[in-house]
């Protein structure tokens, strides 16, 4: 029991054993929700004490989704980190870097309120989501061989969500001079 904790009923490391196959030693859904609560807590802090009005403030391009629809756009995101974040812990001893790759884009995601919400630089921002979509690309790109439902949940993300995403910035940009 490699990895494991004395006493414990948690392994760190070893969750697949002689056999190969995953036992219940890891449990998924709470690791899954921790990333997506520590995920959510890192945007919340990173966006400061009032992202809405910071929103509502700015000129918006005609075409912008409703300031309700972003909240559903978070979940569908922390939805499919969710569930990804589960798969991946079921991987065993595979999952270290795709776990990582998951906890880089959604440290990125954080950073970017920071950028856009708490300092107020919207061209700062724009240009943050070039290392965002890398981030994205190398989650995929790790995701792909070992799991490929979850790589294609975060394909459908960075098809239709950061193209939309990238132009709303840069809209944002011209519309909005002072920044």
């Amino acid at each position: 029991m490699a990895g494991a904790v004395r006493g414990s009923r948690l392994s760190v490391t070893g969750d697949f054993g002689d056999t190969g196959h995953y036992n219940r030693k890891v449990n998924p859904w709470l690791i899954a929700i921790l990333y997506c609560l520590l995920g959510a807590m890192a945007e919340g802090v990173a966006a400061g004490r009032s992202p809405r009005v910071f929103l509502k403030n700015l000129v918006q391009p005609r075409w912008a989704v409703p300031q309700a629809a972003w909240y559903v756009i978070a979940i569908l995101y922390y939805a499919i980190c969710f569930a990804t974040g589960c798969r991946i812990v079921m991987l065993g001893p595979r999952r270290t870097p795709v776990l990582v790759s998951l906890a880089a884009v959604m440290l990125l995601n954080a950073a970017w309120n920071a950028i856009f919400f708490r300092a107020g630089a919207l061209r700062a921002s724009l240009l943050f989501y070039i290392p965002y979509a890398g981030a994205v690309a190398a989650l995929i790109w790790l995701l792909w061989p070992v799991d490929r439902l979850a790589a294609w949940s975060f394909v459908v993300y960075a098809a239709i969500y950061l193209p939309y995403a990238v132009a709303w910035s840069y809209s944002l940009v011209r519309l909005n001079a002072r920044a």
